[in-house]
């Protein structure tokens, strides 16, 4: 399995937290999907999601399961 993962961060002024939009694919070619997130938990937080979903999907593909 293969997937991206496009990670885009910044400050606004007046905004203490870092904001972050974040694109994602999953396997080549595959539609895109976008998150946004705030601040650093978040934004981690989001990331760490992402690739527990591929790991997952690793798993699935690897005993050849279709999730429902």
């Amino acid at each position: 399995m293969t997937g991206v993962l496009v990670v885009r961060v910044w400050t606004e002024a007046g905004t203490p937290e870092l904001r972050g939009r974040l694109i994602e694919t999953h396997g080549l070619g595959g539609a895109e999907t976008k998150v946004a997130a705030a601040g650093v938990d978040g934004i981690c937080d989001a990331v760490r999601m992402w690739l527990e979903a591929v790991a997952v999907r690793d798993v699935l593909r690897d005993v050849d399961v279709t999730p429902g």
